[in-house]
Protein backbone atom coordinates (compact mmCIF):
# COMPACT_ATOMS: atom_id res chain seq x y z
CA UNK A 1 0.00 0.00 0.00
CA UNK A 2 1.34 3.42 -0.94
CA UNK A 3 1.83 6.00 1.75
CA UNK A 4 1.03 9.47 0.46
CA UNK A 5 2.58 11.33 3.36
CA UNK A 6 4.75 14.26 2.33
CA UNK A 7 8.47 13.95 3.09
CA UNK A 8 9.97 15.61 6.12
CA UNK A 9 10.99 19.25 5.59
CA UNK A 10 14.32 19.69 7.40
CA UNK A 11 14.33 23.41 6.59
CA UNK A 12 11.44 23.96 9.00
CA UNK A 13 13.12 22.26 11.96
CA UNK A 14 15.25 24.08 14.51
CA UNK A 15 18.02 21.57 15.19
CA UNK A 16 20.11 22.00 18.35
CA UNK A 17 23.26 22.12 16.20
CA UNK A 18 21.92 25.32 14.61
CA UNK A 19 23.17 27.03 17.77
CA UNK A 20 26.79 25.97 17.33
CA UNK A 21 29.40 28.67 16.93
CA UNK A 22 32.81 28.34 15.30
CA UNK A 23 34.48 29.02 18.65
CA UNK A 24 32.74 26.03 20.21
CA UNK A 25 33.94 23.82 17.37
CA UNK A 26 37.50 25.11 17.73
CA UNK A 27 37.49 24.19 21.43
CA UNK A 28 36.18 20.69 20.70
CA UNK A 29 38.32 19.96 17.65
CA UNK A 30 41.40 22.20 17.87
CA UNK A 31 43.32 19.81 15.63
CA UNK A 32 40.92 20.67 12.81
CA UNK A 33 41.66 24.41 13.12
CA UNK A 34 44.77 26.49 13.74
CA UNK A 35 47.21 24.08 12.15
CA UNK A 36 50.21 25.90 10.70
CA UNK A 37 51.03 24.69 7.19
CA UNK A 38 54.38 23.04 6.76
CA UNK A 39 56.82 25.03 4.62
CA UNK A 40 57.04 22.17 2.12
CA UNK A 41 53.26 21.73 1.86
CA UNK A 42 51.84 21.89 -1.65
CA UNK A 43 50.75 25.32 -2.80
CA UNK A 44 47.06 25.01 -1.98
CA UNK A 45 45.03 27.86 -3.38
CA UNK A 46 41.47 28.98 -3.07
CA UNK A 47 39.89 31.12 -5.73
CA UNK A 48 37.84 34.12 -4.79
CA UNK A 49 36.70 36.00 -7.84
CA UNK A 50 39.77 36.42 -10.02
CA UNK A 51 42.35 36.27 -7.24
CA UNK A 52 44.07 33.17 -5.92
CA UNK A 53 44.96 33.23 -2.23
CA UNK A 54 47.34 30.80 -0.63
CA UNK A 55 46.03 29.22 2.56
CA UNK A 56 48.28 30.37 5.38
CA UNK A 57 47.07 27.71 7.76
CA UNK A 58 46.25 24.11 7.04
CA UNK A 59 42.67 23.29 7.85
CA UNK A 60 41.45 19.76 8.19
CA UNK A 61 37.93 18.75 7.38
CA UNK A 62 35.29 19.10 10.06
CA UNK A 63 33.26 16.48 8.23
CA UNK A 64 34.11 13.64 10.60
CA UNK A 65 32.71 15.31 13.71
CA UNK A 66 30.34 17.96 12.45
CA UNK A 67 29.04 15.85 9.57
CA UNK A 68 28.30 12.99 11.92
CA UNK A 69 26.40 15.33 14.26
CA UNK A 70 24.31 16.82 11.45
CA UNK A 71 23.60 13.43 9.90
CA UNK A 72 22.62 11.97 13.30
CA UNK A 73 20.15 14.78 13.97
CA UNK A 74 18.54 14.35 10.57
CA UNK A 75 18.45 10.57 10.89
CA UNK A 76 16.69 10.87 14.25
CA UNK A 77 14.23 13.42 12.83
CA UNK A 78 13.55 11.20 9.82
CA UNK A 79 12.92 8.14 12.00
CA UNK A 80 10.52 10.06 14.25
CA UNK A 81 8.74 11.55 11.23
CA UNK A 82 8.32 8.17 9.55
CA UNK A 83 7.01 6.65 12.76
CA UNK A 84 4.54 9.52 13.23
CA UNK A 85 3.26 9.29 9.64
CA UNK A 86 3.14 5.50 9.47
CA UNK A 87 5.86 5.23 6.84
CA UNK A 88 7.89 2.01 6.86
CA UNK A 89 11.56 2.11 7.84
CA UNK A 90 14.10 0.67 5.45
CA UNK A 91 16.47 -2.07 6.64
CA UNK A 92 19.26 0.36 7.58
CA UNK A 93 16.88 2.63 9.52
CA UNK A 94 15.36 -0.29 11.40
CA UNK A 95 18.78 -1.68 12.37
CA UNK A 96 19.49 0.90 15.06
CA UNK A 97 16.81 1.66 17.64
CA UNK A 98 15.68 5.21 18.34
CA UNK A 99 17.05 4.89 21.89
CA UNK A 100 20.55 4.46 20.47
CA UNK A 101 20.25 7.64 18.35
CA UNK A 102 19.05 9.54 21.42
CA UNK A 103 22.00 8.28 23.48
CA UNK A 104 24.55 9.15 20.78
CA UNK A 105 23.11 12.60 20.18
CA UNK A 106 22.97 13.37 23.91
CA UNK A 107 26.66 12.56 24.20
CA UNK A 108 27.44 14.63 21.10
CA UNK A 109 25.56 17.64 22.48
CA UNK A 110 27.59 17.47 25.68
CA UNK A 111 30.85 17.06 23.73
CA UNK A 112 30.29 20.15 21.56
CA UNK A 113 28.96 22.28 24.41
CA UNK A 114 25.31 22.43 23.39
CA UNK A 115 24.23 20.59 26.56
CA UNK A 116 25.41 20.86 30.16
CA UNK A 117 25.00 17.12 30.73
CA UNK A 118 23.28 14.02 29.34
CA UNK A 119 19.91 14.96 30.81
CA UNK A 120 20.11 18.40 29.20
CA UNK A 121 21.06 16.70 25.91
CA UNK A 122 18.04 14.41 26.21
CA UNK A 123 15.82 17.45 26.81
CA UNK A 124 17.13 19.05 23.61
CA UNK A 125 16.32 15.83 21.78
CA UNK A 126 12.86 15.66 23.35
CA UNK A 127 12.20 19.19 22.06
CA UNK A 128 13.45 18.16 18.61
CA UNK A 129 11.23 15.08 18.60
CA UNK A 130 8.22 17.16 19.61
CA UNK A 131 8.91 19.61 16.77
CA UNK A 132 9.18 16.78 14.23
CA UNK A 133 5.97 15.17 15.48
CA UNK A 134 4.15 18.48 15.13
CA UNK A 135 5.36 18.73 11.54
CA UNK A 136 4.16 15.19 10.88
CA UNK A 137 0.72 16.00 12.30
CA UNK A 138 0.24 19.26 10.42
CA UNK A 139 -2.33 19.13 7.65
CA UNK A 140 -1.04 18.87 4.12
CA UNK A 141 -1.74 22.04 2.19
CA UNK A 142 -1.86 21.96 -1.61
CA UNK A 143 0.76 24.09 -3.34
CA UNK A 144 -0.29 27.63 -4.21
CA UNK A 145 -0.70 28.12 -7.94
CA UNK A 146 0.89 31.30 -9.23
CA UNK A 147 -0.39 33.07 -12.32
Amino acid sequence: MLNCSPPIDFTKIAFPSDNLAIGQLRRVWPHRFDVKMEPDAPDVRTYSGRFANRFLYGRHSLEKGLGELIDSERRLASLVFKEATGQPLNEEEAAQPLKEWIRRLSEFYVQVGLAQGLNHGKQLIHDLITEVQLQAESPVRPPVRRR
